[in-house]
């Protein structure tokens, strides 16, 4: 599978798992800055060894304070709900799988490389 193709698989697989879209008597309104911080940005899709699976990082940020945390999110290839694997409150990125597939290894802002699985 293409990176073009994992990234699509991801997106969509976000946008699944995303709220619903507001309804026709939802008075529309500009974006704002505050709408674009209050959502999540996607990154680093790591595909598992046998295809079945996407790993990815999602960065959410908070204005009041200032700051973002990032979590690692599992979702099937198919599609589905995106399964979150780590807690904002402590920062975690780059998702990789090992190479038999048995674990998901990542970064930890409490240091060093941590797995899940």
């Amino acid at each position: 599978m293409s990176r073009c193709h994992l990234a699509v698989v991801v997106l969509t697989a976000a946008t699944l798992a995303a709220p619903t879209a507001p309804t026709q008597d939802t008075p529309k309104r500009p974006m704002t800055v505050e709408d674009l911080w209050a959502m999540g940005r996607l990154a680093d899709p790591e595909l598992a060894p046998d295809g079945r699976a996407v790993a990815f990082a999602v960065t959410e940020y908070d204005m009041d304070r200032n700051r973002g945390a990032t979590s690692i999110h599992l979702v099937p290839r198919e599609g589905g709900p995106a399964r979150r694997l780590t807690a904002p409150v402590h920062s975690a990125a780059q998702p990789r799988f090992a190479p038999d597939g048995k674990f998901l290894y990542f970064l930890s802002a409490r240091g060093g490389p941590t797995q899940v699985w």
